[in-house]
């Protein structure tokens, strides 16, 4: 369609005039109307096009926009054989009045001609203005004008002619704008369904319409279409799924809505939920799940249900997620924390802290200081510098454990005062640490009346389901989860006749089958028929003039978005950037000149956006689709633009405080065009999220960030080395080495050779050697640490203090224990004499392995005891779990089977709460070793086997051998030799495979040496118990020895070396054994022999004092025998 974009004036010929000028701007003449349908001027005053009879607007060219809309192109059959047959005059006078008709009818249906091809034309179906049914009045238009061009060749019947045509329709997304010259333009479409439609329509026969097949099942229910079969198109690599459209089946009408209305059809659920609640009136907590596709009416029944806990005197605290927000760590219970504390986005900082302290100090004494917390959590700086100290310390994983227990005791606190609700909407948008503490939370209920209402859409994730039930069953299956279904016939039609009581039955039946049952689907597309000023009281559909069938609700939330004036349509378009919910103060910021305040008023009225209950400045759209819908509309460009707007004006408003909002500036400045600042921001979003243990957030974060810096020019180091060097932490903690060491060296790669970067420089190849170390591969771990000295060179002390403690560990797995103890030491006093705590935990936690290892369990356990006090008073939770570990591993040597079990526990819900898996893998190991102590071998045998597959998914082959080692041993008292062999060589190999020196080497000798005695083996158990001695003295570890020593003795014995083999066990059991265990066994053996050399006396003494020990140890029987 051709638009004159500047209008002359026929006075004083100045052509420069706008289009929607009334007056001449140089001689204030009255200037012509143009119409926007065909193009011809009208004189000042006309009400109606002279020349089409089009109703004159002052139409102004939309701007360039991304819309959904049906393309149809019709073409006049044999059009070249008709002209030559005919003569072009006599043609041109029979085919302008058929194009007039076949145009009309187009109109008719509300399509818009995009052009006149000749021999057909072009149609838009949803352009200038959006049709919420674009599709469906396509196809009825495409009907009709077979109608009308029957009709048409009754006239020309005289003549000899009989036109026929051919139609393609299509749907899809297009780009809508001008094209054109300065001074007159086209208003067209460019996009995919333009080709597609005009390709279908050259291939279809004569007299029949061809769409794509995703089209037709859109429209299926309304019409008749023939079999699904693909054609090939010219400029389509791939054959095309169609079908032909060969007739209606139910004529439609077009509607919309959005009312506040009674709660129809729903009793049913609302007794079940109102059920549920009664949990807290007995003094408990428990866990609502409610689930259903968007518009299903789970925020109608919600607002049943709080209106009922109020009436029960219950606290309630709503919030809601979104999508923009899915990256923000804690996104669902931001909201819920500054309600709770009455906090409103315009106090100080001192305001905060007050109203903060205030409700803590009426909650009363709690087990765990809140306030560093809560002041954390808000992006608060710390007035309180002792709050921040307690922070500070604080790693990643510590802190995200404390902020759990802050905020669940938080919680708690107040049920003690009053019963609690907490209600999160569109949880299918909440981020992963929210999900987690939700799982955390629910293990309270049995101790408050706290209940979760939780909603959420489960049309795009239908996992949220399950997510729902775990946290159910982590609340002991107090409440339940709901899924809503649509409404019943029944209950839609009872719905649509409360809005529209004066609805005839064919209107009623229409909007129903329309809507599918979904409650929010009937409330707008009644609005819609109120708005359009249809004829609801109908009796036929024949009669209702547009079609009421919407492709999408998307198209049906456009039309009523396109009939709104300019200003507010801009307005809500800026708002719809933001997000769901958005801030009037920012909103105006970025309008300064429109009266914002006012324009929420209006559109509120509209039914487009609502204000957000307990926060004066904060309004949201009514619907989440509404704000998708009009985000979508927007052009790429559009959208890089306006987020870099809304990220400026919140930069801003942050003024010196941009911690405040760095999650929403990562998000718009990443979808911004200003590149540097995106990057820095998404940065700043990635290592907060890290800080508080949002790993997959950060690494989102991270990955978003990866593009941006190739794209800087200059490139800035510095960003780059934060980028990768902070990528490769992550990675690195949750076990992915090989894809961690990549990130790390990516990072050694941008550090700019300064002595300002020394340090970084050095840290960076500490970190890099830690997972060569986690993995057992210690020559490479060296090599980097090695790397990591030089690089320091005359650095401060405390850097290659960090180093020696890395260094002592390796060389105590290595087996090198003076070496080990002499770094561990040093590593040790430095931290001291510095106040390094955090050092000085980690270096007496691994310096009590090397007492351990000599025998020195006292001195083992007051290094322990000593790492675990700094520890905890840091709130180091890695820490705290490696020295519970410890601890079990000492109880474990003293035979305290029940202790050691105790301390792995606490050690395991410790690594699992901050998701540190090289620390779970020990304590499931560790703990898999108490059960088969005290007698659970199937518990063990379970226990044994998750450790191994966790080990295996992060290559950790020395914790995979350990779990081999446990599943031989636990086979070898079940008497399943074979298998046990197995484990046992399998453990070996791993062993092999690293070079590594291990007690546990000893172990695997000296059990297979067993096995082979048992199987009749007696040479190759004379090797085994050889290899065992050998490794043993290499280790200089006395268990170990001690093991290897009665294996050879009770071979000994058993190879006729009676004599020799009763003064050595003699010998042997003289010697100090902390292992009460190992000793019991040692009698054992000495009692055997004692009896085959006759000395029965001394035999039942050994045997006497071994079931004493193995009594006071609760020691099973199967494992007091040695073979």
């Amino acid at each position: 369609m051709t638009v004159q974009t500047t209008t002359c004036c026929s006075t004083c010929n100045f052509a420069e005039n706008p289009p929607s000028a009334r007056f001449c701007g140089n001689c204030a003449s009255p200037l012509p109307l143009h119409c926007f349908s065909c193009g011809a001027a009208n004189p000042p005053g006309f009400r109606f096009c002279g020349t089409c009879a089009t109703a004159l607007i002052e139409y102004v060219p939309a701007a360039t926009t991304r819309r959904v809309v049906t393309i149809l192109f019709a073409d006049v059959c044999n059009y070249t054989n008709l002209t030559n047959r005919l003569g072009a005059e006599h043609m041109y006078s029979l085919l302008d009045p058929c194009l007039r008709r076949l145009g009309e009818t187009v109109r008719r249906f509300e399509g818009t001609i995009d052009k006149f091809t000749g021999d057909g034309l072009m149609a838009v179906f949803g352009m200038p203005v959006a049709l919420e049914a674009h599709a469906a009045q396509a196809a009825y238009a495409a009907l009709a004008m077979f109608e009308e061009l029957a009709a048409y060749n009754e006239t020309i019947a005289h003549a000899g002619v009989q036109f026929q045509i051919r139609v393609g329709l299509a749907s899809g997304e297009v780009i809508a704008g001008l094209l054109g010259s300065d001074r007159y333009s086209d208003l067209t479409v460019i996009g995919g369904p333009v080709n597609l439609a005009a390709r279908l329509q050259q291939v279809t026969d004569a007299g029949t319409i061809m769409v794509d097949d995703d089209l037709a099942q859109n429209l299926q229910q309304n019409f008749v279409f023939s079999e699904q079969h693909t054609v090939s198109l010219k400029g389509f690599e791939q054959p095309i799924a169609a079908a032909i459209l060969a007739g209606k089946q139910l004529s439609q009408t077009v509607v919309d809505g959005s009312f506040a209305l009674p709660l129809i059809g729903r009793d049913a659920e609302l007794h079940n939920l109102i059920g549920a609640t009664e949990l807290l009136h007995n003094g408990m907590g428990g866990v609502i799940g409610l689930t259903g596709r968007a518009g299903v009416g789970k925020t109608r029944l919600t607002g049943e249900i709080i209106q009922h806990l109020h009436s029960r005197d219950v606290k309630v605290l709503v919030n809601d997620c979104s999508s923009a927000t899915r990256i923000v760590p804690y996104s669902a219970f931001l909201g819920l924390i500054r309600q709770l504390f009455q906090i409103d986005h315009a106090d100080s900082a001192a305001t905060m802290h007050h109203k903060i302290q205030l409700l803590i100090h009426e909650l009363g004494n709690m087990p765990l200081d809140l306030m560093p917390y809560i002041e954390y959590l808000l992006s608060l700086d710390f007035i309180d510098q002792s709050l921040a100290e307690r922070v500070q310390h604080l790693d990643a994983a510590q802190l995200k454990r404390h902020v759990f227990l802050a905020i669940r005791e938080l919680f708690v606190a107040c049920t003690r005062q009053q019963s609690m609700a907490i209600v999160i909407d569109d949880v299918q948008w909440a981020d992963d640490l929210s999900l987690e503490l939700l799982e955390f939370i629910a293990e309270t209920f049995d101790a408050s009346s706290l209940l979760l209402y939780l909603v959420a859409r489960d049309d795009e994730t239908p996992q949220i389901r399950q997510t729902f039930n775990r946290i159910l069953a982590q609340a002991r299956q107090r409440g339940l989860v709901l899924e809503l279904n649509s409404l019943s016939t029944e209950a839609a039609e009872a719905l649509i006749k409360q809005i529209l009581p004066q609805a005839s039955a064919v209107m009623i039946e229409h909007l129903v089958r329309q809507a599918d049952g979904v409650p929010f689907y009937l409330e707008e597309l009644a609005r819609h028929a109120l708005h359009a000023g249809l004829d609801i009281q109908a009796q036929s559909s024949d009669s209702l003039q547009m079609p009421t069938m919407p492709l999408s609700l998307q198209a049906l939330m456009r039309s009523r978005y396109d009939r709104l004036p300019t200003d507010l349509a801009l307005s809500l378009a800026i708002a719809s950037v933001i997000g769901r919910r958005f801030s009037q103060q920012l909103l105006s910021q970025l309008r300064p000149e429109q009266p914002i305040s006012e324009q929420l008023q209006q559109l509120q009225q509209r039914g487009f956006v609502q204000p957000v209950a307990n926060h004066h400045d904060d309004w949201s759209f009514s619907h989440l689709l509404l704000q998708e819908t009009i985000y979508a509309s927007l052009l790429h460009q559009q959208r890089h633009m306006l987020h870099g707007e809304v990220a400026l004006a919140l930069e801003a408003q942050a003024g010196e405080h941009p911690e405040l909002y760095i999650d929403a500036l990562a998000y718009h400045f990443s979808h911004s065009q200003l590149t540097h600042k995106a990057l820095e921001y998404l940065l700043l979003a990635a290592q907060r999220a890290a800080s508080r243990f949002a790993n997959d957030d950060a690494l989102r974060l991270y990955d978003q960030a990866l593009p941006l810096l190739s794209a800087l020019e200059p490139p800035i180091p510095e960003h780059g080395t934060s980028l990768f060097h902070g990528r490769g932490d992550i990675l690195s903690f949750v076990g992915r080495y090989d894809e961690a060491r990549v990130a790390y060296q990516q990072a050694l790669g941008m550090i700019q050779p300064m002595p300002e970067n020394e340090a970084t420089h050095a840290t960076i190849l500490r970190q890099l050697a830690a997972t060569y170390e986690k993995q057992g591969n210690y020559d490479e771990a060296m090599q980097h640490l090695e790397q990591a000295r030089l690089v320091l060179a005359d650095g401060a002390l405390l850097d290659h203090a960090r180093i020696d403690c890395d260094a002592g560990w390796i060389a105590f797995h290595r087996g090198n224990l003076d070496q080990a103890e002499r770094l561990l030491n040093n590593a040790l006093t430095i931290s001291e004499l510095n106040n390094h705590h955090g050092l000085q935990a980690l270096a007496a936690n691994r310096l009590a392995g090397t007492f351990w290892q000599r025998g020195n369990l006292k001195g083992a356990q007051a290094l322990v005891n000593q790492s675990l006090a700094v520890s905890r008073y840091l709130g180091d939770l890695p820490a705290m779990s490696r020295a519970l570990n410890n601890l079990g591993v000492i109880a474990m040597e003293l035979a305290d089977w029940h202790a050691a079990a105790n301390y792995y526990e606490q050690s395991l819900e410790t690594t699992q709460a901050i998701g540190d898996l090289n620390g779970q893998i020990l304590a499931i190991n560790n703990r898999s070793h108490c059960m088969m102590m005290l007698g659970s071998f199937n518990d063990a045998l379970r226990f044994s086997q998750m450790a191994y597959r966790l080990a295996r998914q992060i290559g950790a082959k020395l914790h995979m051998a350990t779990a081999l080692i446990q599943q031989g041993t636990i086979s070898f008292y079940v008497q399943d030799y074979q298998r046990a062999r197995g484990y046992y060589l399998q453990a070996e190999k791993l062993y092999c495979e690293l070079h590594h020196y291990d007690p546990k080497r000893v172990i695997i000798a000296e059990m297979l040496g067993r096995i082979a005695f048992v199987e009749g083996r007696r040479a190759c158990a004379n090797r085994m118990a050889k290899r065992a001695i050998r490794l043993a003295k290499q280790l200089d570890e006395p268990q170990s020895l001690f093991r290897s020593q009665v294996l050879q003795i009770y071979l000994q014995a058993y190879n006729g070396q009676r004599r020799e083999a009763s003064e050595a066990i003699d010998q042997l059991l003289q010697l100090s054994l902390n292992n009460n265990y190992l000793l019991a066994l040692g009698l054992t053996i000495g009692a055997t022999i004692k009896r085959l050399n006759g000395d029965y006396t001394v035999a039942l003494a050994h045997q006497e004092r071994a079931e004493i020990l193995f009594e006071q140890m609760n020691t099973p029987t199967m494992l007091r025998e040695y073979v």
